[in-house]
């Protein structure tokens, strides 16, 4: 019995959540006065740019929800491709917040960075890959 059998669902449950979070989000930034303006309460900076990238940040944010949702599919039916996908998100994920550390924001950059390479190291583990060898 391995250490971690429930990775696939934890795994699963993020990239759904994280799938309804780029519909939501980009919904709202393609409709900033829309019943969804209340997502943004607490980064109103984060919002501004966001906006000033419209509707181009709307629309990649809609573009990234069904790869989060395919993400979640390989995820819970426990595919090789949906661990691979898992990876290949976390590591772009770090890359952006690596860039995060020189163009301004270094601690959340850094922050970021720790936890997409703490999530990879645990995806790695040879108990938790043979879950996904289907």
């Amino acid at each position: 019995m391995t250490k971690w059998p429930k990775t696939p669902a934890i795994l699963g449950i993020f990239f759904a959540l994280a799938a309804l979070v780029c519909v939501v989000a980009g919904m709202s930034l393609l409709f900033p006065n829309s019943f969804l303006h209340w997502i943004w309460t607490y980064q109103p900076q984060k919002l501004a740019k966001m906006l000033a990238a419209k509707p181009w940040s709307g629309i990649g944010l809609l573009a990234l929800a069904p790869i989060m949702a395919l993400a979640a599919k390989g995820a819970f039916q426990r595919r090789h491709w949906g661990w691979f996908l898992a990876i290949s998100i976390f590591a772009m994920n770090g890359a952006i917040d690596l860039s995060r550390i020189v163009t301004g924001a270094p601690l959340q950059g850094a922050i970021g960075v720790l936890a997409a390479t703490l999530v990879m190291y645990w995806l790695t583990r040879p108990k938790v890959k043979t879950l996904f060898l289907n």
